[in-house]
């Protein structure tokens, strides 16, 4: 005798069952924000710089955010928004912001300086990359408080480079065409 198959013809039960499970996956898959215990961690070159301009701290993520496209086209114009949580009340507010590419020839790429008549800690600009890296930025808080966060960059075409040596640009030059010389 043939055994019954009870998920072939659909009814109330196997949908039920089957949305029931869905709901369970979606909540244990759901996005959760990450808790970093401890103090940021930065590579050598911009603790260096941060020591030598701001002096030294720790740097906890938290309220900075950094908004950064996933793949920049070009390094030559890279769009950034830096948002800080605060009030901007005599008693909290942002007093710097600094934005650090340490694979840059220029690491410190920004530097921002606010007070409480800027209204709104929030800054947008566009940033040159030299290729892909990870890009820092860090906030300065009028009660002490230092926040950090951090966000991967690709860069498909690097925008600072290095000097050209003389025989690439002898090479460079060769492919020009000169006007009168077709």
């Amino acid at each position: 005798m043939q055994a019954e198959n009870r998920f072939r013809t659909p009814n109330r039960r196997t949908f039920l069952v089957g949305a029931g499970m869905g709901v369970v996956g979606m909540i244990t898959a759901a996005p959760q924000q990450a808790l970093a215990d401890g103090p940021m961690a930065f590579p050598r070159r911009v603790v260096d710089i941060l020591d030598q301009n701001v002096g030294p701290g720790d740097y906890h993520f938290g309220d900075l955010m950094m908004e950064l496209p996933i793949i920049a086209e070009s390094g030559f114009s890279v769009p950034v928004t830096l948002r800080v949580a605060t009030k901007m009340t005599e008693d909290d507010h942002v007093k710097r912001i600094l934005v650090f590419a340490p694979e840059n020839p220029e690491a410190t790429v920004a530097d921002y300086i606010m007070g409480v008549r800027a209204g709104k800690a929030e800054v947008s600009s566009r940033i040159r990359m030299a290729k892909t890296q990870t890009v820092y930025a860090v906030a300065l808080m009028a009660d002490g408080r230092r926040w950090g966060t951090s966000v991967p960059l690709s860069v498909t075409f690097g925008a600072c480079v290095e000097e050209v040596d003389a025989f690439h640009a002898a090479e460079f030059l060769k492919r020009q065409r000169v006007r009168g010389n077709e």
